[in-house]
């Protein structure tokens, strides 16, 4: 896999040479993708405030809902087979997850019972919620294999490109080549 930077205009607007991102294959289509830009994607510190008991959750999610995160749009040339792909791994991931959590729950909410009989049945809900977790590990190192990785530099002027095929990394090379930027001031 390769990197490539370009300006960021070319990236949110689509300006980039039709080749996929991922296949190195030439395309017309299109992913949209937003990204989160500077700082971290998670709460950080504040997921001590759990330490706090209800006030602290209350707080917790206080913060979590009233915080802004800036995002990027950029449109990234993807074939078909990248997209099905991409959105294959995605679907297996949120689906395994979401198994995972109700199986929790449910082994949770079993095991009120106090008998023997349903301590067994949420032990066997459990041990299955956890090995369901392998593949939605896996499906998470999925997803980020076929996803293109978007990072925003500090000028906020150019977007480096991660993850994307040799192909596209050669395209706008020579794109950049035959049509290089004017910077203001230049004559």
């Amino acid at each position: 896999m390769a990197k490539a930077t370009v300006f960021v205009d070319d990236a949110v607007l689509g300006h980039l040479p039709p080749v996929c991102a991922k296949t190195g294959v030439d395309t017309w289509d299109h992913l949209v993708m937003t990204v989160p830009v500077g700082g971290s994607e998670g709460l950080g510190i504040a997921w001590l405030l759990v330490l706090a008991g209800p006030i602290g959750w209350l707080g917790l999610f206080i913060y979590a809902v009233a915080r802004r995160v800036e995002t990027l749009t950029v449109k990234l040339p993807y074939c078909d087979a990248a997209y099905n792909e991409l959105t294959r791994a995605r679907r297996i991931r949120r689906n395994t997850g979401l198994a995972v959590i109700m199986l929790f729950v449910i082994a949770i909410l079993v095991a009120i019972a106090r008998t023997y009989t349903a301590r067994a049945a949420a032990v066997a809900l459990a041990v299955v919620a956890v090995g369901l977790l392998v593949p939605f590990v896996a499906e998470t190192f999925r997803v980020r294999r076929a996803a293109v990785q978007v990072d925003l530099d500090g000028s906020r002027r150019w977007v480096t490109l991660s993850r994307i095929s040799d192909g596209l990394a050669e395209a706008i090379t020579t794109s950049r080549a035959d049509h290089p930027r004017i910077e203001i001031g230049q004559t």
